[in-house]
């Protein structure tokens, strides 16, 4: 039934990651991997330390239960995403790549892993089944 407006909203979700990555080009934003790492645990670590755990209070306060599902999930995910990038960069400093080839990322909550699945999410707990391969 509603389709063709879920299909709509990808096809604009797609074009705006097209007009960042322009605008990113035209503000000279993408620099050596080292440097865009570093930018990147900077990010996640702001996320994780300052931007969520404020977002999680209001919702609690609030009484809102889906945002503070939504903010607990992503402030723990954003932890691994600054640990990730963090041993990412060790990687690239001491001119290798990073150990695994294969990523995971769970459907639900974003968590992201390395090498397997988990027999269940640690963020979320939803089964393996959950967490598509990126390639």
């Amino acid at each position: 039934m509603d389709s063709r407006a879920a299909k709509l909203f990808r096809a604009a979700a797609e074009a705006e990651a097209v007009h960042a990555q322009a605008h990113l080009r035209a503000m000279d934003g993408v620099k050596s991997t080292s440097e865009n790492l570093e930018v990147a645990i900077a990010g996640e670590s702001d996320e994780f330390k300052e931007m969520y755990p404020k977002f999680l209070a209001q919702a609690q306060e609030e009484g809102n239960k889906p945002a503070e599902f939504s903010f607990k999930n992503a402030l723990a995910v954003e932890k691994v995403h600054h640990s990730l990038y963090s041993k990412a960069l060790e990687s690239v400093k001491s001119g290798q790549d990073l150990s695994t080839a294969f990523i995971y990322v769970c459907s639900v909550c974003g968590n992201t892993v390395e090498r397997e699945t988990p027999q269940t999410c640690p963020v979320c707990g939803v089964p393996a089944s959950k967490f598509s391969e990126i390639k």
